[in-house]
């Protein structure tokens, strides 16, 4: 009999920990997406109770809204709890998740994750949101919400609940960017080539339409369970609807989502309807549609971050203790990640003006001189000449009349290329104010040996 019992103990110990096992490691496989892995594990990281937000919502939210940048220029801890793709569903799951550890923060949801016509969530999609959640009565209940409308068997959904069951094969690769194994730390901003680099004209294309459109059952089912959620637990929550290129139904029903969140008692901020509040150049401030890049990102970043300030009440805790990871992460993101691709004066919205840019020409290289020309733009009070020397980051080099259309530069470097841009900008009594520019500008390689 004491045998029998050693023995049912022994493999009642042995299952145990095969089931930690299991789970210990699962959370490492999953869709390939380093950025949602950050945002849900790595939250975890941060100290409990310590956040001033959570920024919950799918890759809207990391396009728009960069914590390093947040803390740099305001000092406020606001993280984004965002996923790729992620259902409108996931929503309310998401938040109880990041509630665990910081309960008090404000909670920031964008609009936009609920403007689609109906829900039908993807594998794909739930994969994302709940390969990396931590195991939990609450990433199970996700799970089955998720997959209830999923025409498949349902042992196939097992790989939802154990998502190595599918990825198990992912050994190898998963050295290659799993972000916990990385040597750096950017709070969860965003870090993505398409952000840094790329650069879409949607000002023919971005319209703000006015009117609601109405929003389907499950849709509304959704946004009231949310909303039922946030009353019960007496949640501090701010809704955002952030600048897309959009049809007339989709901003139609965002308008209808939003009527039904301030019928609620709660503020949401319409900034696809009041892009101007930010100063957007819908030129050059968005990398596809629904994204903005490196640009727009500060824009928005520096706009909302000042609203929080003023109308949520956190507070600048730059320099105080205890805070030196997110000083280190700001110092790293916007120096050696972005350095490269954004202007020194695009860290604040202050020194800002929607002066039109002038349209950048092309540079002429003579051995170790470059010149630079544009088409003036009407207003301005003078253009400063930014350039920048292979993948260096952009310095400002002199600055000229309003009537000048080139610039010369001599004594460069031989065999590099250099960038240049030329920023129209206002002379007030509170400083300089910079309009729109070419944020690619015009370039030219130099000879010599």
């Amino acid at each position: 009999m004491k045998e029998r019992t050693r023995r049912l103990l022994r493999s009642l110990i042995f299952l145990l920990l095969l089931g930690a096992a299991v789970i210990g490691v699962q959370g490492l496989f999953g869709s390939n997406s380093s950025w949602d892995y950050e945002h849900e594990r790595n939250y975890l990281l941060e100290k409990p109770g310590s956040l001033d937000g959570v920024y919950v919502g799918t890759s809207n939210v990391h396009a728009f809204w960069q914590p390093a940048y947040g803390w740099k220029q305001h000092g406020i801890a606001v993280w984004n709890y965002s996923i790729d793709a992620a259902p409108a569903e996931a929503i309310k799951y998401m938040v109880i998740e990041a509630r665990k550890t910081q309960p008090d923060a404000l909670y920031i949801i964008n609009l936009n994750t609920f403007k689609a016509e109906s829900v039908d969530p993807d594998t794909t999609s739930i994969h994302r949101v709940v390969d990396y959640m931590p195991f939990s009565l609450n990433r199970l209940r996700l799970t089955r919400r998720l997959t209830e409308k999923l025409d498949m068997p349902p042992l196939e959904k097992l790989e939802f609940y154990l998502p190595i069951i599918r990825f198990h094969t992912r050994w190898d690769e998963l050295k290659d960017w799993v972000y916990g194994a990385a040597d750096f730390d950017y709070k969860g901003s965003l870090h993505y080539s398409a952000y840094q680099k790329n650069v879409t004209d949607y000002s023919k294309t971005y319209r703000v339409y006015e009117g609601l459109e109405p929003v389907s059952d499950d849709v509304a089912e959704i946004m009231d369970d949310l909303l039922d959620y946030c009353d019960a637990e007496k949640l501090r929550v701010l809704f955002v609807i952030v600048p897309q290129v959009v049809s007339r139904e989709d901003q139609g029903r965002m308008q209808t989502l939003a009527q039904t969140v301030r019928d609620r008692g709660y503020t949401c901020l319409d900034l696809l309807t009041d892009y101007r509040e930010l100063k957007l150049d819908l030129r050059m401030d968005f990398y596809n549609r629904k994204h903005t890049n490196v640009h727009g990102s500060l824009k928005f970043a520096d706009w909302l971050g000042t609203y929080l300030m003023e109308q949520e009440g956190m507070t600048d805790k730059r320099g105080q203790p205890g805070w030196e990871s997110w000083e280190a992460a700001s110092e790293s993101y916007l120096e050696d990640y972005l350095g490269a691709y954004h202007l020194p004066f695009e860290l604040s919205l202050e020194n800002r003006t929607e002066l039109e840019g002038p349209a950048m020409k092309r540079v002429t290289v003579k051995e170790l001189s470059a010149t630079v020309t544009w088409d003036p733009s009407e207003g301005a009070d003078g253009y400063e000449i930014f350039r920048k020397a292979d993948d260096r980051g952009w310095e400002s080099v002199t600055a000229v009349e309003a009537s000048a259309s080139s610039y010369t530069e001599e004594g460069l470097e031989p065999k590099t290329k250099y960038t240049y841009t030329a920023v129209p900008f206002l002379e007030t009594e509170s400083g300089r104010k910079y309009g729109h520019f070419s944020v690619n500008g015009v370039s030219g390689t130099t000879g010599g040996t």
